[in-house]
């Protein structure tokens, strides 16, 4: 039997399902919406990538980890919100979700690696809630990014993360 099936765009996980392998809903044309569940704990690489009607992703799960490229290409997704238990998120996660216009990074992320939103293109806002440490890039080609909401006191360093060449307001909340 199968830990998953997808009912009316809708992907069904069971309950005993503790990992959602690598590429295992690669290029589905019928995803619409998931729900992870909290036992869930590890999400494989590319494992939504290329779901291009993929519109809503409830994570409820204490995954660590947001592995490389799981979400790219999900030009539909307009929202994702982020589990306070992640702490990291790869090269490529969310690369080419054009339809994303804000981003909440709860205070455990503590690193954002590469090209991890690169192409986003509709991305307005990234609202950081603790100070995360930002490979090179990572907001690459998102040319609708004009605010970053920031903790008090954080500004140096994202300025340095972030380097001069970005056109953007730096909001300290």
């Amino acid at each position: 039997m199968a830990d998953f099936e997808i009912k009316d765009g809708v992907a069904i996980i069971s309950e005993e399902t503790t990992e959602i392998d690598e590429f295992a809903f690669e290029n589905c044309e019928e995803l619409k919406s998931i729900n992870i569940p909290v036992n869930v704990i590890t999400i494989g690489a590319w494992a939504f990538s290329g779901c291009n009607k993929l519109e809503t992703i409830s994570i409820h799960s204490t995954i660590d980890t947001i592995k490389n490229n799981t979400f790219n290409g999900c030009t539909s997704l307009e929202q994702i919100l982020i589990p306070k238990s992640v702490k990291l998120i790869e090269q490529g996660a969310f690369s080419g979700c054009t339809s994303l216009k804000e981003v909440v990074i709860p205070e455990n992320v503590e690193k954002i690696e590469a090209e991890a939103f690169f192409e986003c293109k509709n991305l307005e806002t990234i609202i950081f809630e603790g100070e995360t440490t930002l490979d090179e890039d990572c907001f690459t080609c998102c040319p609708r990014l004009t605010t970053i909401s920031i903790c008090p006191n954080t500004a140096e360093h994202y300025k340095e993360c972030l380097g001069e060449h970005w056109h953007y307001y730096i909001v300290e909340e």
